[in-house]
């Protein structure tokens, strides 16, 4: 069973009490212990004046919020130095690729001898050069264009670091053929 004592207050206090507790729905005694909470949890006097040091935070927070934008936004002109570096190289490799779609005989061996002298050599570059345009083709597939809320759109691949060294490694051995 709860023991109660009384308090003396004024009128106009007790009634803005009775206000306040009514809008919060809670019972005299637990609003007035959520007050008393609220002081110990925030070390904060009733006496003290919060309004000038919650300005000062939320200042604090909006200064660290423009850095955050300023973060991100050198991160996304950096992601769109390498996405457009990314997009020159495969620009250059389709380049490469319709080059090298119709084989030439290499310009270092004479009239008389050729590469392609047999027919299997030549159908196994072609079936090299073949697969690896369809891997170019794939590649291209796993590239999709980002949309972000700052900064400009850019381009991103959607592929592992593996398969990324595995496709340049296919395109040195093509090359060096």
């Amino acid at each position: 069973m709860y023991q109660y004592s009384n308090l003396k207050i004024t009128s106009q206090v007790a009634e803005n009490f009775r206000k306040y507790t009514k809008i919060i729905g809670k019972k005299h005694s637990e609003t007035l212990q959520l007050f008393l909470d609220f002081f110990e949890k925030n070390n904060v006097q009733p006496t003290d004046e919060i309004s000038g040091s919650l300005k000062s935070v939320e200042n604090k927070i909006l200064q660290r919020i423009d850095a955050l934008i300023k973060i991100i936004r050198g991160i996304e002109k950096e992601e769109l130095k390498r996405s457009g570096a990314i997009k020159e190289m495969l620009y250059e490799l389709t380049l490469q690729h319709t080059e090298l779609s119709t084989p030439q005989l290499p310009k270092n061996l004479g009239e008389s001898t050729s590469s392609f002298k047999d027919t299997s050599e030549h159908a196994s570059y072609q079936n090299q050069v073949q697969k690896t345009a369809e891997e170019l083709l794939l590649f291209f597939d796993n590239i999709e264009k980002v949309n972000p809320n700052f900064g400009n759109a850019f381009y991103k691949i959607n592929t592992q670091q593996h398969e990324i060294t595995k496709f340049k490694r296919m395109l040195k051995d093509l090359l060096c053929i």
